[in-house]
């Protein structure tokens, strides 16, 4: 029925080779189907197999491809298990939720190995039990901050660099020549470090929750006229990580607005520690860390007598001069496309 000079279905087997299960395999395959199925032989085929005649074909058949099968995967290369990159992995997220996990958060995924400085090669991707409690733990995080239990609402806040309260001595001072909402904090020596980056206070302004914030500072950089300019950096404290870097160079009567963005996962109620420092300080040195509570208005006015004099006769910076006016943050920013 299915030979060379008659091939019924255009179906030939005479010149299938012998070594069923290592050759010509789909073929054997369709076989046996075709005897499973009672459609070999024809059923006005007059000599027809029985049940168990049937079924020992079959089998012998099944077990033949398997040998087959087993012998091919025995013969073929290792496989590669291929896992996402912790990078990989984020910019999923973000794709599918719209949630911008950090993974480089204290506690989050670890850092991938690399091969050659390549970090997506499937060999050196391994996958242990601790890789999979982090990714328990990340999947948290992200439906925690992707299905919140109340609706976390956009805010934003606002607030002078250095704010002089009731108690200070020189408040009355300050209040009667209108200058309260004027004071600024400078950075300039290695001692002098800007923790005052949260505008998140009272129970009607409290932090909003995790997500994506906006953060803008009003600075001003005074450069010496044969230096370098001051340098900003913006620390999360509790990450250790650096949010912002840049030099800025602007007068002290026309300060600028920087602006960046960063992922925070604090709880409502707990805002992020952010600091502030000016990379291009003055070396340390005694005078260099005295502090005063004269509040800082200006370059132009008097310094204590115990602090470093820090602009020359002319009223020219002696060395990078960082001050910070104000500060804001805004969010959790949504975009339409996470919405």
């Amino acid at each position: 029925c299915h030979g060379q000079d008659l091939m019924e279905g255009e179906f030939r087997i005479d010149n299938l080779s012998p070594r069923v299960g290592f050759e010509d395999t789909p073929q054997w395959a369709e076989i046996m189907e075709r005897i499973n199925s009672g459609e070999m032989p024809p059923k006005d085929e007059p000599k027809q197999p029985t049940a168990d005649q049937r079924a020992g074909i079959v089998e012998w058949i099944a077990a033949r491809i398997k040998e087959g099968e087993s012998a091919r995967m025995a013969k073929r290369e290792r496989v590669s298990y291929r896992r996402l990159t912790r990078e990989e992995y984020v910019h999923t997220v973000r794709d599918l939720i719209g949630v911008h996990y950090d993974a480089t958060d204290p506690g989050g995924l670890f850092e991938d190995p690399q091969w050659h400085g390549f970090e997506r090669i499937g060999s050196v991707l391994t996958l242990s039990p601790s890789h999979i409690e982090k990714y328990i733990k990340a999947a948290e995080v992200v439906l925690d901050e992707a299905y919140p239990v109340e609706p976390i609402e956009y805010r934003e806040a606002s607030k002078r660099a250095m704010e002089v309260g009731e108690d200070h001595p020189h408040y009355e001072r300050l209040k009667t020549a209108g200058l309260l909402d004027k004071v600024r904090a400078p950075l300039t020596t290695a001692g002098e470090i800007y923790r005052y980056s949260n505008p998140w206070r009272g129970p009607e302004m409290k932090f909003p929750g995790p997500g994506l914030y906006e953060i803008s500072y009003t600075v001003c950089g005074l450069k010496p006229d044969d230096g370098i300019a001051p340098r900003m950096k913006v620390v999360e404290a509790d990450l250790d990580r650096v949010l912002f870097e840049q030099d800025i160079i602007a007068p002290e009567d026309k300060p600028i607005t920087v602006t960046f963005q960063a992922h925070f996962s604090n709880p409502p109620g707990r805002p992020p520690r952010i600091y502030v420092t000016n990379e291009n300080k003055v070396s340390r040195h005694p005078r260099t860390n005295a502090e005063s509570r004269i509040p800082f208005l200006t370059t132009k006015h008097r310094r204590a007598p115990w602090q470093m004099k820090i602009t020359n006769q002319d009223g020219s910076p002696r060395y990078p001069i960082l001050i910070i006016d104000s500060l804001t943050m805004r969010g959790p920013i949504v975009t339409e496309q996470e919405q």
